[in-house]
């Protein structure tokens, strides 16, 4: 129901980064702000997997914000990786 963490999840689907979504758009992830948010908490997931421990260690890496906090969009990342469904 809330915007914010279905943006994440599309972003990440539209990115190919979901295993068993195939990528949309040639791999161009959603043009949300919360999609960016959800593709870039991935790639420091992958330089850093110890990111994925701390919630808010995660939300605070991502560089260049406009939202003061975070409304989900690191919940779907960090289950997805929990899960072992992000590529």
């Amino acid at each position: 129901m809330k915007a914010c963490p279905r943006e994440a999840y599309l972003a990440l689907c539209d990115a190919g980064l979901v295993k068993g979504v195939v990528a949309r758009n040639g791999g161009i992830p959603t043009n949300t702000v919360n999609g960016q948010y959800a593709v870039e908490a991935y790639r420091l997931l992958k330089e850093n997997p110890n990111l994925a421990s701390d919630k808010k260690a995660l939300w605070d890496a991502i560089p260049d914000k406009t939202a003061k906090s975070e409304n989900g969009q690191m919940d779907v990342v960090l289950t997805l990786y929990s899960a072992g469904q992000l590529k």
